[in-house]
C-alpha cells in the first residue's frame, strides 16, 4: 500500500488513503469511452478543485477526451478535518509564535506545521503521489477503468509541485505505457535555490526556509523509509535528485525525451521563477506567459500581502480576488486562451 511511504502517524489518516478525484469530460453519447487522459496535477497546498476547474473545462473541450484532477497526497479529497479553516485558524497563534516568521495564515498553518516538524514529509508524500497515480494509469490503460478503452494513453499536465511529478514520471518510466505520453511542466521543476515557497497560500516563512534546507541537502536516504519501501522508491528518488541539483544526467534525459515535454512559466512568477525554470530545464525551451502570481496565475496580479489580517484592507482585498478564482480575470483572458491553445496543440502533436 502506498501509504507505506508516510511517516506512521500521516498513513493513520484515513482520507489520504481512500479518497475521490474530479474528471472533466466532453459531452459524450451513451457508453462512449476515451484512448487518452490528461492527467492534472496541482501546486502545493492546493486545498479546493475551484480554481482548476475551468482549466481542466477547457481543456477537456478543446482535446475532445477527459481531463482528470488527481489530488497529491493530503490536498483536495485526501484532507481530513485537520485543513479545514477553523481548525487551522487555531494554529495561527502557535505559528505565529515562531521567532521571526511571516506570511502565516488559515490556509497554511496546517500545511506549515507538518513541513517545520518534518520537511521530509514533502518527499514522502511525493513517492506515495506518484505510485498512486502510476496505479491510476494501470488501472485505465488495462481497460479496467469504465471511462477508458484498453491500452489508453495518459498526459500530464504538471502545475507548480505537480510539476516535479510529472517529470519525475517522464525520466523514471520506459514502459511501453507511457511512451506516447506527453508531459507539460507549468510553473514548476526549478531547483531549491530558485524556489521561493513562502506564502499566505503555501506555507509560512519558517517551513519554507526548512523545505528548501531539506532539498538542496539531497539527503534522501534518511528519510526513513521501510527496507522494501526504500528498494521500490529508489528509481523515482533517483530523479528527484537530478531535478533538484540540475547537471548533466537530466540534460542528456531531456534531450533524449525533450520532444515529449512541454515547459510554460509565469514571467512575474516570484516563487518558482522562469528564470529558474529556463537555467534548470536547458536544453528544453521554457516559454514565457504573462500571467499573474504563481498561486493565482490567471486572477491576481498584485504581490499577495506579508501578514494576514482581516482588519486590513490589504488582506479583505485579497480575499475578494481569491474567491474570484473560479473565473478568469479579464486582463488574462487572452493569455489563459494562449496558456490552452499551447496545451491542446502540444497533446494533439501539432
Amino acid at each position: 500500500m502506498n501509504s507505506s511511504f508516510l511517516e506512521s502517524e500521516d498513513a493513520a489518516i484515513s482520507a489520504n488513503r481512500t479518497f475521490t478525484y474530479l474528471m472533466v469530460a466532453p459531452e459524450s453519447r451513451g457508453t462512449q469511452t476515451w484512448k487518452n487522459v490528461l492527467i492534472l496535477t496541482h501546486g502545493l497546498n492546493e486545498g479546493s478543485y475551484t480554481k482548476l476547474f475551468l482549466w481542466a473545462y477547457n481543456l477537456a473541450h478543446q482535446l475532445n477526451y477527459p481531463v482528470l484532477i488527481f489530488p497529491i497526497s493530503f490536498h483536495m479529497d485526501r484532507r481530513s478535518d485537520l485543513w479545514d479553516y477553523p481548525a487551522q485558524a487555531q494554529l495561527v497563534n502557535i505559528r505565529n509564535r515562531v521567532s521571526g516568521n511571516l506570511r502565516v495564515s488559515p490556509f497554511n498553518a496546517r500545511i506549515s506545521q507538518r513541513i517545520a516538524q518534518a520537511p521530509q514529509r514533502f518527499l514522502r508524500g511525493g513517492l506515495q503521489s506518484y505510485f498512486d497515480v502510476l496505479d491510476l494509469c494501470d488501472v485505465i490503460s488495462s481497460g479496467r477503468h469504465p471511462k477508458f478503452e484498453s491500452a489508453t494513453t495518459p498526459h500530464f499536465l504538471g502545475y507548480s509541485a505537480g510539476g516535479y511529478l510529472a517529470l519525475t514520471l517522464l525520466l523514471s518510466r520506459s514502459d511501453k505505457m507511457h511512451s506516447l505520453s506527453r508531459y507539460i511542466l507549468f510553473a514548476s521543476c526549478v531547483k531549491p535555490d530558485d524556489m521561493r515557497p513562502s506564502s499566505l497560500f503555501i506555507m509560512d516563512e519558517e517551513a519554507g526556509s526548512k523545505l528548501t534546507t531539506f532539498l538542496k541537502s539531497e539527503d534522501f536516504g534518511a528519510i526513513g523509509l521501510p527496507a522494501g519501501m526504500a528498494d521500490k522508491a529508489e528509481r523515482p528518488i533517483h530523479w528527484i535528485r537530478h531535478i533538484l541539483s540540475g547537471g548533466l544526467c537530466l540534460r542528456q534525459r531531456l534531450e533524449e525525451s525533450g520532444t515529449r515535454c512541454l515547459a510554460l512559466a509565469g514571467s512575474n512568477d516570484q516563487v518558482l521563477t522562469a528564470a529558474g525554470m529556463e537555467a534548470n530545464l536547458a536544453p528544453l525551451p521554457v516559454h514565457r506567459l504573462e500571467l499573474g502570481i504563481h498561486e493565482f496565475p490567471f486572477t491576481i496580479d498584485e504581490a499577495l500581502p506579508d501578514t494576514f489580517d482581516r482588519r486590513h484592507p490589504s488582506t479583505r482585498a485579497m480575499l475578494t480576488r481569491m474567491r474570484e478564482s473560479r473565473n478568469i480575470a479579464l486582463p488574462y483572458q487572452a493569455v489563459f486562451t494562449e496558456f490552452i491553445e499551447r496545451v491542446v496543440a502540444f497533446c494533439d502533436g501539432t
